[in-house]
């Protein structure tokens, strides 16, 4: 039990760095981290797709702009 509590845990520390990155607006490295906890936590417990989604919207709106 306490291996799950520390899989937990990192993976938050994970996502708590992602949000970082995407306030600095350091898109690729944030969605690198949120793809490998996407990639654990099958079930989005920790609710990493929404941010997927908005860093997703971000590089399509930013093609768009460029085509």
């Amino acid at each position: 039990m306490r291996s799950m509590g520390m899989l937990r845990f990192h993976l938050l520390a994970l996502k708590g760095s992602a949000v970082i990155l995407l306030r600095l607006g350091r898109l690729n490295d944030a969605r690198a981290r949120l793809k490998k906890i996407a990639e654990v936590d099958t079930r989005d417990a920790l609710g990493v797709l929404p941010l997927l989604s908005v860093i997703d919207r971000q590089y399509a709106s930013a093609h768009e702009l460029l085509d």
